[in-house]
Order: structure tokens, then C-alpha cells, then sequence
């Protein structure tokens, strides 16, 4: 089982060309890049699609990858976010840090 916890979400995740060409050879890459309607050479970035696409690529089951659906960027007054720090002008070397894990059950 895989589960998503808070993180940015595709709707506020807006990366460059450089990024979106990084993932040229990826057979999921127009799953998980959109393009953004009012910025040319911008697109939205679904990173938990990716993910989630790379692990059932692997051999996960989809009904056994979930998320929590919280956006950091959305709901900066409970996450940290390196990039609402940018956007009120700051510079994010100060921003707190949202850790992840990976627990590994064996026989499971």
C-alpha cells in the first residue's frame, strides 16, 4: 500500500519547459504535464500522478496508491511551503521542511 500525504498539488505546481522536456522520454509525461492556458512555456505538474503512474509501472495495483489530497501551497497557514515563501517575496531559505518516509513491512 502507497499513500500520499500533504504535498503541492498539479493546480498550484507550475514548472518551465526545461522540466517538462526533462520527461521527454517517459511514456506517462503528457499524463502529468498539462499545459498552463495563460503562460506560454509553462505547465502544471501532476508529480503525484507521476509517481503513482511510475509505481503501477512497477507492478503496484492503483486501488492500493492513496492520497490525502491536502495542497501545501493551498494551505500554507498548516504546511510550510518553499514556494508561498517566493511568491510573498521571501527568499524560502527559512522555510520549514515537511518530511516523508517509506516503511518497508516485510511479507506484506
Amino acid at each position: 500500500h502507497f499513500y500520499f500525504g500533504p504535498a503541492i498539488e498539479s493546480r498550484c505546481y507550475e514548472v518551465g519547459t526545461d522540466l517538462y522536456e526533462k520527461f521527454a522520454s517517459r511514456w506517462y509525461r503528457e499524463r502529468v504535464f498539462s499545459g498552463h492556458q495563460e503562460k506560454p512555456g509553462k505547465y502544471w505538474l501532476d508529480i503525484k500522478m507521476g509517481i503513482s503512474l511510475s509505481l503501477q509501472g512497477l507492478g503496484a495495483l492503483a486501488d492500493r496508491i492513496n492520497d490525502v489530497g491536502i495542497c501545501t501551497f493551498c494551505e500554507v497557514e498548516k504546511f510550510p511551503s518553499y514556494r508561498q515563501d517566493k511568491r510573498s517575496g521571501a527568499t524560502g531559505e527559512n522555510c520549514g521542511r515537511i518530511y516523508n518516509f517509506l516503511l518497508l513491512k516485510p511479507g506484506s
